[in-house]
């Protein structure tokens, strides 16, 4: 019978197996996150807004996933780099 875990514990065993894979997940989590923040920002400014979100938006290339336009490749992810 396999280890038992707490739900705690089960959760850290987890995060730390995939902690490359929850830093992907963070890093688009916080690309969605800001381009929600720029629609408050920009809310009078369609031209800024677009401007903002299609830089911010690039940015989900950095981990390594790649499509066809319709099905994501993961087999090529990696963390994202570090902030500058």
């Amino acid at each position: 019978m396999g280890k038992m875990y707490s739900g705690v514990d089960l959760i850290e065993a987890v995060e730390e197996k995939h902690k490359d894979l929850i830093m992907c997940i963070n890093h688009l989590w916080n690309i969605i996150d800001d381009i929600d923040t720029y629609s408050d920002m920009a809310k009078s400014d369609d031209k800024l807004y677009r401007g903002l979100t299609e830089r911010r938006q690039k940015d989900r290339w950095e981990i390594g996933i790649t499509t066809d336009g319709y099905k994501l490749n993961l087999h090529s992810i990696h963390k994202p780099p570090p902030k500058a």
